[in-house]
């Protein structure tokens, strides 16, 4: 899988989980395919990121690397 690099990313104070937005991702030309319990998001018939149904949101495992200030 291809690596992912998101930014300018919300944070949503209290949650117990990291969100990510399909909207923007759709804003940045990916593709997003959920079916059968299953997420998969593309870009140009790439996978970058697959994930499964867990509870009630699809669960992505990706790294968060913190912003570095030069």
């Amino acid at each position: 899988m291809k690596k992912l690099k998101l930014t300018n990313i919300m944070h949503v104070p209290g949650a117990d989980v990291k969100v990510l937005s399909l909207k923007d991702l759709d804003k940045k030309g990916f593709e997003s395919c959920i079916a059968g319990g299953c997420i998969r998001i593309m870009k140009a018939d790439e996978i970058y990121r697959e994930g499964s149904l867990g509870g009630e949101l699809y669960e992505v495992e990706m790294k968060i690397i913190p912003l570095q200030h030069n």
